[in-house]
């Protein structure tokens, strides 16, 4: 089976077994592309049970792009989420992405993004959390203590806004 079948497969096919069908297929020729599988794990067809065993599938057979294949899935969740659950679901895979390449910023930028000023949510704190353990980690810190300072700001929170502004403007990247 050539890559644009496959391809073709993965963003049309509405049918849960023909993706799995085309899925093995896929795996079988053990080549990576990752726009190829970006394709599969966007399928709107799929739950998200459905995407997290494509993923981590994905990630035991090619553990060299677990990191893309993480915060791909994290974000493809969270384009999915009407469900605190998911938001949830999403925080887990960026939380994987970090423990394969904790240096990378994006997923910290991701969960930032995710936080929900307007109700106080349980996942809140936890993406504060993360993201406040984690900033010290990656190479390019300066997205992320901006991303924070405006997230305090907007929270009406002056000292950790100041906080991480000044930490901003020291950071070389």
């Amino acid at each position: 089976m050539n890559k644009k079948k496959i391809e073709s497969v993965f963003r049309s096919s509405n049918c849960n077994n023909e993706l799995f069908d085309t899925f093995q297929k896929s795996t079988l020729e053990n080549k990576f592309d990752f726009g190829m599988y970006k394709v599969l794990l966007a399928n709107p067809i799929l739950t998200v049970d459905e995407l997290k065993m494509y993923s981590e599938q994905l990630a035991k057979l090619f553990k060299d792009s677990a990191f893309e294949i993480f915060n791909w899935t994290g974000a493809v969740i969270e384009a999915k989420t009407d469900l605190p659950y998911n938001v949830e679901e999403s925080i887990e895979y960026y939380q994987k992405a970090l423990k394969e390449n904790e240096k990378m910023n994006e997923p910290l930028l991701s969960m930032i993004s995710m936080y929900n000023y307007e109700y106080d949510m349980p996942y809140n704190s936890k993406i504060l959390s993360v993201v406040e353990n984690s900033v010290n980690l990656v190479d390019k810190k300066r997205s992320v203590y901006y991303a924070l300072a405006k997230l305090f700001e907007k929270k009406g929170n002056n000292e950790k806004k100041k906080k991480y502004m000044m930490l901003a403007e020291k950071s070389p990247s």
